[in-house]
């Protein structure tokens, strides 16, 4: 029996996964994830998930994720999802 108060699974898809997804680098695979992002800006992954599991990221996150991205990435498309 799941518990209550367990929070919900983190999102996967949605326009906030697709953004932080193009945000990331590729692995030497050419693969994208939310581990590998987190590793990128120095978080954990959970703290990534929580941002997909809130549909929001910190303001204070923005300009890494657009360095990140290499500028493929916006300023205006994160600050749809800032807390």
């Amino acid at each position: 029996k799941m518990s209550e108060n367990r929070s919900p699974r983190p999102r996967k898809e949605g326009p906030l996964f697709d953004l932080l997804i193009r945000c990331c680098p590729a692995n030497e695979e050419g693969n994208k994830s939310v581990s590998a992002l987190a590793v990128a800006l120095g978080l954990r992954p959970s703290a990534v998930y929580k941002w997909l599991e809130k549909n929001s990221v910190p303001y204070w996150r923005v300009a890494a994720l657009i360095k990140l991205s290499g500028d493929t990435v916006t300023r205006d498309e994160l600050l749809k999802f800032v807390i």
